[in-house]
């Protein structure tokens, strides 16, 4: 950035700098949905969609086009592996605990 900025390199370089980090984000968000209850992941995959629609109307470029709901949809195919493990919450939670450490008698 340093030498774009001084005028030794071609702003160009900054675009290729950038190339993987939005990937991973809208991966990262597409799977962090699926560990959230219903309003926040209909907030996170809303935010993620309005994200790739503003880059499909404001950038034409067919690799981001396709690469950014690629991206996305990776992270909600993981959404099962992500959320093995995860037991019952709120009340379940309490029962399945008090169940689990009840002391026969």
């Amino acid at each position: 950035m340093a030498t774009v900025a001084g005028g030794a390199t071609a702003p160009d370089v900054l675009d290729a700098m950038d190339i993987g980090v939005s990937y991973g984000v809208l991966a990262s968000l597409g799977g962090l949905a699926g560990l959230l209850r219903r309003p926040g992941r209909a907030l996170a995959l809303g935010a993620g969609l309005a994200l790739i629609g503003h880059q499909l109307l404001t950038d034409p470029d067919l690799v981001t086009s396709v690469g950014h709901p690629a991206a996305m949809l990776l992270g909600v195919a993981m959404w099962p592996w992500l959320r093995r493990g995860r037991g019952p919450r709120g009340p379940e939670r309490v029962r399945a605990w008090k169940t689990a450490t009840a002391v026969e008698g």
